[in-house]
């Protein structure tokens, strides 16, 4: 094998590994599945280095306009950050003696676009305060649950995560699917997002557009503070699965969706896409 740098590469726990010991195949099957370096940075070996997946389906969609998340129609973006609440649709989703989820964790950033999150235990179809204010949330998941059936299971309800009182909803969970299905991200401050790829799939032969779409945060950001369109497929039935050979990137505060424009048919749609997220220099 060619010789190459051995510069240690630092991980999220301190401890090094040279790009060498990584890539050298010795027959164990760590070095097998680590041979290019986005395989390095899944593993969580490179710090400041981290791969994000956005995923959404927006299902029998009427014709318009949609970000491509559970509820379908509009995502409402907060302009500061908001006390949330987080609710069942289902009795049966309450911590410790409910037969579906128990609690969940919410993923998101705070007023200052910093990431946080937190653990919320459920209470059936009672509201529950989030200790943090969220400016933006983009992920939610069932963290723990009365019902490990992998189809029945984890939650029996729709889950919301909402501003308090009732407010816009901000994520959704819907029954049995233990996750949000949002394509939708915020980039933290500090951070610049590489887009590698993006992916959408319309069901049966139905007419939709399906694009990519941005909007900077920062009255400085070169790539304007108004949504603008960064792809774009027009689809009947099937998908589209595009590589960027050159990764787009998308500086701190920049949010990121994907929206479906429908014309006929109540089509579904589903959404992803994959970023590189990097560590700005100090």
């Amino acid at each position: 094998m060619a010789s190459m740098t051995t510069t240690p590469i630092d991980n999220s726990e301190g401890a090094q590994v040279s790009v060498e010991t990584l890539l050298t195949d010795n027959g164990s099957n760590f070095v097998s599945v680590a041979k290019k370096f986005s395989a390095i940075v899944a593993l969580g070996l490179v710090t400041g280095v981290s791969a994000i997946f956005k995923f959404g389906r927006a299902s029998t969609l009427a014709s318009g306009s949609h970000v491509v998340w559970n509820s379908g129609g509009a995502y409402a973006f907060q302009t500061t950050a908001q006390a949330l609440e987080v609710v069942s649709s289902s009795t049966d989703d309450v911590m410790t003696t409910g037969s579906g989820a128990w609690s969940v964790k919410i993923f998101g950033l705070d007023a200052d676009y910093a990431e946080q999150s937190e653990v919320v235990e459920l209470n059936g179809t009672t509201p529950v305060a989030l200790v943090n204010d969220y400016l933006r949330v983009f992920r939610m998941r069932v963290q723990t649950t009365g019902d490990a059936d992998p189809i029945t299971g984890p939650n029996t309800g729709t889950l919301t995560c909402r501003l308090a009182s009732a407010g816009a909803s901000q994520a959704i969970i819907s029954p049995t699917q233990g996750t949000t299905l949002m394509a939708v991200y915020t980039v933290p401050a500090g951070y610049t997002a590489l887009l590698h790829n993006f992916q959408a799939t319309v069901d049966g032969a139905k007419e939709v557009s399906v694009t990519l779409r941005t909007r900077g945060n920062s009255a400085t950001d070169t790539a304007g503070t108004s949504w603008q369109t960064k792809f774009t497929a027009d689809l009947q039935g099937g998908g589209t699965d595009h590589n960027f050979e050159f990764p787009q990137p998308f500086t701190e505060k920049t949010d990121i969706i994907a929206v479906a424009v429908a014309s006929s048919g109540t089509p579904s749609v589903s959404a992803n896409f994959t970023l590189e997220l990097v560590a700005n220099p100090a």
